[in-house]
């Protein structure tokens, strides 16, 4: 700038008569006026230090402003050619568009998800870009803030995992795209919560505007020594001392000496200390709550009023006031409060709920008269409230609930006596009652067990135990028994509860002395909950009973009740069946055993359930992109065919279906083995037992009491491996369908009587005539599942030979527990196409009668044998294809 003002060179000059900016044309030494310039210098510098002085003492006296607008004057820096050229180039070049993602989390941390595949989340988001690029930078663009979620899939990317991945995919990503932006503190930062356009309820449409927040006013004093207590809270030696009673309590309750001077003891000080901060400090943020709302009330009536005044009372409709407003307004403002955890405002709109009802406000008390032996309740007025309607009790309940949740027992009780004797037969008014009574008192466990005598529900069930344990004393087993011979059922449930909280809990594992005792009681009190129709509690009362004691009968008796009673009728079976191998001569056991022999075939239980509803879940699938194989014989217990099993290609055959005609193992866990390895290499598996499946071996013969309940807990097996063992559609127009079997000695028809000789399948155990009654039941079982709406391709298969015709190997009798002909006759029914079956290793296929009839036994031929393909996705073959 000096050297422009001495050579009379102006910003309009520049362009004709500019200097190299990099040198001068003259020293300054050959100016024609040296001396009036170093005068003038030297008076700058002078000027410099008093700035520099002032600047020391006072700050800065120059804005912002007044220095930019220096830096950009005439003369300013900013303004020369050689920078506006610069600026020109910088504004020609590309803008930078790009978007740096970086891990949310340090280490590159990622968040597995349980599903199935299994999936795993990374974060990222781009804040470390948006600290490096600032507003304005030249040739950036300002960044975006975004916060992204990579779903990654290992087993996704296979062949074998991609069905189910794309299953997955779309059910989980419209929920990733709405949870990360909930649930995560970074991306609340990134995406601020949105509020609502206008009031939730109509009653506040006039005052939207009013604020939450208050400004300071006659409650400004009560805050302002919140706020003194806020400030002196942690060095107040009212809290330590305080905290001090408190560990000294807690000590002595355990037994412990007590010194102060101890360092170890200064940490359970500090923690004591902070809690009882922390509760002051909650207990003052719920009075400031309160006293919002109670303003906030007053400031919508004001405008209301005002409103009216404005607008003229003759020509608009006065509103409601605040006293007039629907009961329903009130319950609705406390329920949402005291959901968010707000019960002070809670306890207000229930009692503007009551006075709604009728109750006078904030004058009701208490008045406890003894009048010939009854307890009267009534207001200040002395008017009776028994004839109130119900909704009074409920309001005062909920009233109650909030006083206690606050710490205010005694208002809390107070109301919760008024609800009870509005509605005496109410359980929840009573349950208040006991909640709200001294812990341990005499009131609290007669309110408890008053609640438990109208709803033994598992809260009232708490609630009458705690309370018995602190006061230790109630019912005994014999008062609950008498009340069992009276048929007071919740009477009964009552005193059983009483009697198991005056027994020590156990504390291990392993059993005490109160073990047959406690075991009596739960067995007892679940046939107390079975008398009254509640099944869910008994069935929880008969497994605590045999949590604490497994060899007694009649807990098992009662859990088969419960469950038969909840529609388990398989797990029922198993309950009576234990019972009877317990207890032989058990005649409810064997009565209920019977039952559910009955009402099995019926199939109405909750994991029959289950599988009906996958009956049509590929129904929509192309025929053409699913073939059927069959495996029969397989005998998973030896050696060579575990390791053909394991040697199956992993990616081959995921579109196809497996079909198991069974004996595929002995023993159970062979069989959870052999379905195991095989459920992953297949789309689905169908399974139907065969005869080596139903032996108890003696290793099994403490896990099954009989061959039927070794059939229960197989099918239980395949839903949780999920191998199916019912009817279902596997592609558009084709149907599997398992049929259940046994044989019947009638099959041979040279010889069609039972063989003494030879003892075949001693090891299966059954509770009728293994050779009269076994098949008939087995034949029954699949009598429902014949009654669906079967067409097109239908494939049946059974263990057991359904003609005798068909061939069979008649040595040792052979031929007498080979088949059944009337398994034949379902088949029909079914009309069914192909039919396929095991048990024989002879191998056939051949049509008769308009069915085809194919067997192909596995031979343990080693890793090259093939497998038999019995659908090629068009039509019904016997082909053999490598594995």
């Amino acid at each position: 700038e000096e050297f422009l003002i001495r050579n009379q060179l102006g910003p309009a000059k520049w362009q004709e008569n500019l200097p190299d900016p990099g040198s001068e044309t003259e020293p300054e030494h050959e100016s024609p006026d040296f001396e009036s310039f170093r005068v003038q210098k030297l008076r700058e510098e002078e000027e410099q230090d008093k700035e520099l002085q002032s600047f020391l003492l006072h700050g800065a006296s120059q804005t912002t402003s007044e220095r930019r607008v220096k830096r950009s004057a005439a003369f300013g820096a900013a303004a020369h050619p050689l920078m506006l050229r610069r600026e020109e180039q910088r504004a020609q070049l590309p803008v930078d568009c790009t978007l740096e993602l970086e891990p949310l989390f340090p280490g590159h941390e990622s968040m597995q998800l349980f599903t199935k595949p299994t999936c795993f989340l990374r974060f990222y988001s781009n804040i470390n870009q948006l600290q490096k690029v600032h507003a304005g930078s030249p040739g950036h663009l300002q960044p975006t803030p975004v916060f992204a979620v990579a779903v990654s899939c290992p087993n996704g990317a296979k062949r074998a995992g991609r069905e189910e991945w794309m299953r997955l995919r779309h059910e989980l990503m419209p929920l990733l795209k709405q949870g990360p932006i909930i649930f995560l503190a970074q991306a609340r930062q990134l995406l601020p919560r949105q509020l609502l356009s206008q009031p939730a309820a109509t009653e506040y449409q006039a005052t939207e505007n009013v604020s939450v927040c208050v400004g300071r006013g006659p409650e400004a004093a009560d805050d302002a020594v919140d706020a003194a207590s806020d400030s002196g809270e942690e060095n107040s030696a009212e809290v330590i001392q305080l905290a001090k009673e408190k560990v000294k309590e807690t000590r002595e309750a355990d037994g412990e000496e007590v010194d102060f001077d101890d360092l170890d003891i200064l940490d359970e000080l500090e923690e004591a200390a902070a809690a009882i901060r922390k509760e002051r400090r909650e207990q003052r943020r719920r009075r400031r709550a309160a006293r919002e709302a109670w303003i906030r009330e007053a400031k919508i009536e004001a405008k209301r009023k005002e409103a009216l005044e404005v607008s003229g009372a003759a020509s608009v409709k006065p509103a409601a006031s605040i006293h007039e407003r629907p009961p329903w307004l009130w319950k609705q403002l406390a329920t949402d409060a005291f959901k968010s955890g707000n019960y002070y405002q809670a306890q207000f709109y229930y009692t503007r709920e009551a006075e709604s009802y009728g109750l006078e406000p904030f004058t009701a008390s208490i008045i406890h008269d003894k009048v010939n032996g009854k307890q009267e309740i009534s207001d200040c007025n002395g008017q009776n409230i028994e004839s109130q309607p119900s909704q009074l009790a409920t309001a005062l309940s909920n009233r109650s609930h909030c006083f206690a949740r606050l710490g205010h027992f005694e208002a809390s009780l107070a109301d919760a006596r008024r609800a009870a004797e509005i509605r005496p037969d109410w359980a929840r008014a009573w349950s208040r009652v006991g909640a709200a009574a001294a812990a341990g008192s005499a009131e609290a466990c007669d309110a408890w067990r008053r609640a438990v005598q109208i709803d033994p529900c598992s809260n009232h069930l708490e609630g009458l135990e705690e309370a018995c344990r602190r006061a230790q004393k109630g019912a005994g087993k014999e008062q609950g028994n008498e009340a069992l011979r009276a048929r007071d059922w919740h009477g009964a449930i009552a005193c059983f509860t009483e009697a198991l909280a005056v027994i020590p809990a156990r504390s291990q594992s392993t059993q005490d002395g109160y073990s047959l005792l406690r075991c009596i009681l739960f067995s007892n009190r679940s046939g107390a909950f079975a008398r009254a129709g509640r099944w869910n509690a008994a069935v929880l009362d008969a497994e605590r009973a045999l949590a604490e004691e497994q060899t007694y009968p009649k807990a098992y008796t009662r859990l088969g009740v419960a469950l038969l009673g909840c529609r388990e009728n398989e797990k029922a079976y198993v309950a009576f069946a234990t019972a009877l191998k317990a207890e032989e001569r058990n005649q409810a056991a064997s009565k209920g055993r019977q039952a559910c022999l009955q009402l099995v075939p019926q199939w109405r239980s909750s994991a029959a359930a289950l599988r009906r509803s996958r009956f049509l879940r590929d129904a929509c699938r192309p025929a053409r992109t699913s073939r059927i194989f069959l495996l029969s014989e397989l005998r998973f217990g030896h050696a060579s065919n575990e390791a053909w099993v394991h040697g199956i290609h992993a990616t081959k055959f995921l579109d196809d279906v497996l079909i198991l005609t069974g004996n595929v193992a002995d023993s159970f866990r062979a069989l959870e083995r052999g379905l195991t390895a095989l459920r992953p290499k297949f789309r689905r598996i169908f399974f139907t037992p065969g005869n080596n499946e139903m032996w108890i071996t003696p290793l099994e013969s403490q896990m099954f009491p009989d061959s039927l309940c070794k059939l229960w807990a197989i099918l239980e097996l395949c839903d949780r491996l999920g191998v199916e063992v019912a009817p279902a559609a596997v592609s558009e127009g084709v149907f599997v369908v398992p049929l259940f079997s046994w044989y019947n000695p009638e099959f041979d028809t040279e010889d069609p009587y039972p063989d003494t000789q030879f003892q075949h399948d001693k090891y299966a155990k059954w509770p009728m005539d293994a050779n009269h009654q076994v098949w008939r039941y087995m034949l029954a079982l699949n009598r429902n599942e014949l009654k669906r709406p079967y067409h097109g391709t239908v494939l049946t298969f059974s263990h057991f030979v359904p003609r005798s015709s068909l061939p069979v190997s008649r040595e040792y009798g052979g031929a007498k527990v080979s088949g059944c002909a009337e398994l034949d006759d379902q088949i029909r029914e079914a009309r069914s196409s192909c039919h396929l079956y095991g048990r024989t290793f002879k191998n056939f296929s051949k049509e008769v009668e308009d069915v085809i009839y194919i067997n192909c036994a596995h031979k343990s031929g080693g890793q090259d044998e093939p497998i038999p393909c019995v659908f090629n996705g068009e039509r019904v073959c016997c082909d053999m294809v490598s594995v």
